[in-house]
């Protein structure tokens, strides 16, 4: 298994620019600083099944509970978009797979364009 990614993800959630969205990392945590112990955690926490739908859903801004508009650009950042099943403000009755290959499509039409 890669950590590379954890690490990353990791670094950016630290970064001065999320310090408004970000109190503290909760799990792993920070106490998790070699990389057998943060892979210990992910073989006994990490799971695959489940699939996040609406923790970034798409909607206007003046609705509280959605981070990006209708292009995929999170509210109140600079040239940030999230292109994933995450946008989705609830699960669809179809192939998720599908669905998020087809936001991806419509996702780099609209960026290739901008």
């Amino acid at each position: 298994m890669h950590l590379g990614g954890t690490r990353l993800v990791q670094r950016i959630l630290s970064m001065p620019e999320f310090a408004p969205y970000v109190e503290r990392e909760t799990l792993p945590g920070p106490e998790v600083p070699s990389d057998d112990e943060l892979l210990d955690f992910a073989r006994r926490h990490g799971t695959t099944t489940y699939r996040l739908f609406g923790t970034a859903r798409m909607g206007p801004a003046s609705d509280p509970g959605a981070v990006e508009d209708d292009h995929l650009r999170v509210h109140g950042m600079k040239a940030l978009r999230v292109v994933d099943a995450s946008i989705m403000p609830s699960i669809p009755s179809t192939n998720t797979y599908a669905t998020t290959l087809m936001i991806a499509e419509e996702a780099a039409e609209d960026i290739a364009a901008a």
